[in-house]
């Protein structure tokens, strides 16, 4: 099959994971703006070397890679510390057109916000899988593909992860009662 690397490939294969790739950047950058020129800066590696995906199938993990990649070499680059913030806030949009419960949606968020706080707790072999799985919506295969970690450890750090999650979560409701 030969295969036209060209604008269609490209928007068809590639451009339709744009949002996916903010998304991971973001959740190691924590800042717009530079999410957002990473995300830039994966695309047009992703353009100019898109004759080297040889299976299109395979365009997600190798966006992913590439995507790791640009955001290591921006901190080796700037030898830059990620810190992570911890009082990070979820925002509620148009908070005026919520008709329901507003009591029901501020409890929802603060539970959010202790599975965010918690999350950060883990440890990072943890924290980047569930991270990958759940809000990038990756598969196990494809992270490991993109860590370049064995499929069995990824479900097994992706399971242990749920679990200090769980145990963590229960420990922060007991005291919420106490």
């Amino acid at each position: 099959m030969d295969v036209q690397y060209d604008e269609s490939f490209f928007i068809e294969n590639i451009a339709k994971y744009h949002e996916s790739i903010y998304r991971f950047i973001y959740s190691i950058v924590y800042d717009n703006h530079l999410a957002e020129d990473l995300t830039q800066d994966t695309m047009e590696k992703a353009w100019e070397k898109m004759q080297q995906l040889k299976d299109p199938k395979k365009a997600k993990g190798w966006l992913f890679t590439i995507a790791r990649r640009e955001v290591a070499m921006y901190y080796r680059k700037h030898r830059l510390k990620r810190e992570y913030k911890e009082n990070r806030e979820l925002l509620i949009d148009d908070v005026e057109d919520i008709e329901v419960n507003i009591i029901n949606v501020l409890e929802e968020l603060e539970q959010n916000k202790m599975v965010l706080r918690i999350l950060e707790l883990l440890d990072e072999k943890y924290r980047r899988i569930i991270k990958m799985h759940y809000l990038d919506e990756l598969s196990l295969k494809e992270i490991g593909e993109i860590l370049n970690i064995n499929y069995n450890t990824v479900r097994t750090n992706c399971s242990r992860g749920l679990i200090k999650i769980r145990e963590l979560y229960d420990r922060q409701q007991k005291k919420r009662l106490y």
